[in-house]
């Protein structure tokens, strides 16, 4: 009853399954580089969230004032995750050029909902 009359804020999960949203999107096709992953998380109920309640989701109190849209932050969560889906060989991430292409791994894990842990944890046992 008390979650009911309490008004307290409900926070996003995402950054917990970003790589495997991200991995879909790419998949997909809806997103192809590091500007548009940058621009779709700028949709997401998430970039809501933190531009209303920045410490929660550990972004200083000085760089949310400073960039009031979290444009470097989102642009660092998103090249993080690249990073990560491309060690994990689900996309292949180009640093200089920003372009994220998918790979059949990548279509795959994400057609079957696999996690990145999961794809991480057999890539291990295959080397």
């Amino acid at each position: 009853l008390s979650m009911l009359v309490t008004q307290a804020p409900i926070e996003s999960k995402l950054v917990s399954a970003l790589c495997d949203h991200l991995c879909a999107e790419v998949s997909l096709g809806t997103v192809s580089s590091l500007k548009e992953a940058v621009v779709w998380l700028s949709y997401t109920y998430l970039y809501v969230r933190m531009c209303r309640n920045p410490l929660a989701y550990g972004i200083p109190f000085e760089q949310s004032t400073h960039d009031p849209r979290l444009l470097a932050w989102r642009t660092e969560l998103v090249q993080a995750m690249a990073r990560r889906l491309d060690e994990a060989r689900m996309v292949r991430y180009h640093a200089p050029s920003g372009s994220i292409d998918p790979t059949e791994l990548g279509r795959t894990a994400s057609h079957f909902y696999l996690s990145v842990e999961t794809i991480e944890a057999f890539s291990g046992l295959w080397h």
